[in-house]
């Protein structure tokens, strides 16, 4: 699960698994970045793990946060 930053490469936000709930306790100088039109993306990434400065695979899902 990525942030796609205003400015910068993506943020990686924790491995989600298909199928499954997944909790992610975001650290603060990070949440503090979120905001109504931030974006998030989710990106099918090798087996074994992935880069944590950008994805290597396709993006499957994009989102939006809106105000809630």
């Amino acid at each position: 699960l990525w942030l796609l930053a205003e400015e910068g490469p993506p943020r990686s936000l924790g491995v989600i698994r298909p199928g499954r709930v997944t909790r992610v306790a975001l650290a603060p100088e990070i949440a503090t970045t979120i905001h109504a039109g931030s974006q998030v993306a989710v990106s099918r990434e090798p087996l074994g793990g992935k880069r944590p400065d950008a994805p290597l695979g396709p993006v499957v899902a994009e989102g939006v946060f809106n105000r809630g």
